[in-house]
C-alpha cells in the first residue's frame, strides 16, 4: 500500500539528502481551515503565515509589505527559529496572492534551489486549486520530479 505522500514528503525533508529542505503540500477544499490538526496528524508544527504578517506590521503601517524578497525574509525567520525540524506554513496563500507572477516564480525558484541549511525544513500549505500561485511549467517539474510537491490527503494524485 502507498504511504501517505505527505509523509513521504516529511520524511525526506527531515532526512540529509536535501540541501534546500523546502517543499509543497497541496490542500484539497475540504483541508482549508484545517491547517493546524493536519499539523498534528502529520507530526510537524504548524505557523499561520497571515499571523507572521500581523506581527511584523508596525504599529502605524496601513498595508503589509508583500513581496518576493520580503516573503524570502520572512520564510528564513521561520525556519530558523526554535521548534520541531518540520514546520507546515499555511495560509502562504495570502502572500503569494499579493505577489506579482514573476515574484513567485523567483520566490519559488529561490526556495527548490537557493534556501540552503536552515535550522528548519519548510511545508509550504497552498490550495490545490490555486494553480496560477504555483510553480510553472519547468519549475513545476523540478519540485514534481524531486518530489517536493505533494497531495496532504492520501486520495491519488490528480493535477
Amino acid at each position: 500500500c502507498m504511504q501517505n505522500p505527505a509523509a513521504e514528503l516529511i520524511h525526506k525533508l527531515r532526512g540529509p539528502s536535501l540541501r534546500c529542505r523546502t517543499g509543497i503540500v497541496l490542500l484539497a477544499p475540504d483541508d482549508l481551515g484545517y491547517e493546524a490538526g493536519l499539523a498534528v496528524r502529520l507530526g510537524v508544527d504548524a505557523e499561520d503565515y497571515v499571523k507572521v504578517l500581523l506581527e511584523n506590521l508596525a504599529p502605524d503601517a496601513r498595508f503589509v509589505g508583500i513581496g518576493d524578497e520580503e516573503e524570502e525574509q520572512r520564510l528564513h525567520r521561520i525556519a530558523q527559529a526554535n521548534g520541531g525540524p518540520v514546520v507546515l506554513v499555511y495560509n502562504f496563500d495570502v502572500a503569494l496572492t499579493r505577489m506579482k507572477w514573476q515574484q513567485r516564480e523567483r520566490l519559488w525558484r529561490h526556495l527548490f534551489a537557493h534556501f540552503p541549511h536552515r535550522r528548519r525544513a519548510l511545508l509550504l500549505a497552498v490550495p490545490e486549486k490555486a494553480h496560477e500561485l504555483l510553480p510553472a511549467g519547468t519549475d513545476r517539474r523540478m519540485w514534481e520530479k524531486d518530489g517536493r510537491i505533494v497531495p496532504a490527503s492520501e486520495r491519488a494524485i490528480a493535477f
